[in-house]
């Protein structure tokens, strides 16, 4: 039983071993928020493609973030293909991802920093894009 519940735990938790190697795909802020250690404003994942179904995203991408008040935040992603920000950002949010001299930027402001909400595979609904993911 105790296996069991380790092996859960690691399966749905940070890997301290690993740094910030968490689930990619998986909505950040939803843990991280004002109730954890590690509160981040924004975050998110880019996989290799629009529908990836993989679980492991890409890393060393750049992700630029503009708030509504004109500030910049540029993220790279980790091997996980995770990008977060504890810096405090004013919504909503206008989004680039540059990857290997090419971008792609969201059509529309993101009312929130969770980005993992809506871009998933398949999309929630028809108003969204599917996965963050490589222009």
């Amino acid at each position: 039983m105790r296996g069991a519940l380790a092996l859960a735990i690691a399966l749905f938790a940070c890997t301290p071993a690993e740094g910030p190697a968490m689930r990619p795909g998986q909505d950040c802020l939803s843990c991280h928020n004002a109730s954890h250690e590690f509160t981040w404003s924004a975050a998110g994942t880019v996989f290799p493609a629009l529908d990836s179904s993989l679980h492991q995203g890409v890393a060393g991408v750049t992700v630029e973030l503009t708030d509504s008040d004109g500030k910049t935040v540029v993220l790279h992603t980790t091997e996980s293909g995770d990008f977060y920000t504890a810096e405090a950002l004013r919504f909503p949010l206008h989004s680039t991802v540059r990857y290997a001299g090419a971008e792609i930027s969201m059509p529309t402001p993101t009312p929130s920093g969770s980005c993992n909400v809506c871009h998933t595979s398949p999309p929630p609904d028809a108003g969204t894009f599917g996965r963050l993911h490589l222009p």
